[in-house]
């Protein structure tokens, strides 16, 4: 048999990146976007925070961090993904907190829009299940 010249060793540690805009709404408020939400907005360094109440779609457009309606966009440690306050919108707008919800997201002009009617990801449980099977192990 003969080797195939293109032949690889495969490195777990290498997660495939994401090519689509995804935003989580986190269980306690905040909001967390992924690199291709980032690059899809132009990276920006602050968001402005749109919704519709009748249609319940967000939206979040690139602003300067320091305008009075903008939040600022910070990177999470040792991950790709980004994170914006979002506890006070969200109360005011009564979006419910408490079950952190991953939606594709769609880029119209400059805004990038989740209509929170589509079906989510519920990705609350997965931190909090790693970390007790870690607790168990030790």
């Amino acid at each position: 048999m003969d080797v195939p010249e293109d032949i690889e060793v495969f490195d777990k540690r290498k997660a495939p990146v994401v090519q689509v805009p995804l935003v989580t709404l986190q269980a306690k408020g905040n909001f967390s976007f992924n690199q291709a939400a980032m690059d899809a907005l132009g990276n920006p360094e602050g968001v402005e925070y749109l919704y519709s109440p009748s249609e319940k779609i967000l939206g979040f457009r690139p602003a300067d961090p320091n305008d009075p309606h903008a939040y600022r966009v910070r990177r999470q440690a040792r991950s790709l993904n980004y994170q914006s306050a979002g506890i006070a919108f969200r109360s005011h707008y009564g979006i419910p907190k408490g079950q952190a919800l991953r939606y594709r997201a769609e880029l119209v002009e400059d805004t990038l829009f989740v209509d929170l009617k589509d079906s989510a990801k519920d990705v609350t449980h997965r931190r909090r299940q790693a970390g007790s099977s870690e607790s168990q192990s030790a």
